[in-house]
């Protein structure tokens, strides 16, 4: 008897692996929107994105190996 070892072989899952599967998946998701919600609490409001950006310009402009317009297209890119 000759068996043909390139035909494709399926595996039917259990009632009990589908339900293993369906949960790790949500538990996967679950970990995903943890980690979502730990991104918005690290969010910075725009005033202090302001704040940042006018003390990176003001530490450009003390700086003699940047030129003023440089620091410029810098400021024009906000």
């Amino acid at each position: 008897m000759d068996v043909d070892k390139d035909a494709p072989i399926v595996y039917q899952l259990s009632d009990e692996e589908i339900v293993e599967m369906v949960k790790k998946r949500e538990e996967e998701d679950d970990e995903a929107s943890d980690e979502e919600e730990e991104d918005i609490k690290e969010r910075i409001s725009i005033d202090r994105c302001i704040q940042l950006c006018t003390e990176l310009i003001t530490g450009l402009e003390q700086k003699s190996f940047i030129t003023e317009q440089e620091i410029m297209a810098v400021f024009d890119s906000m």
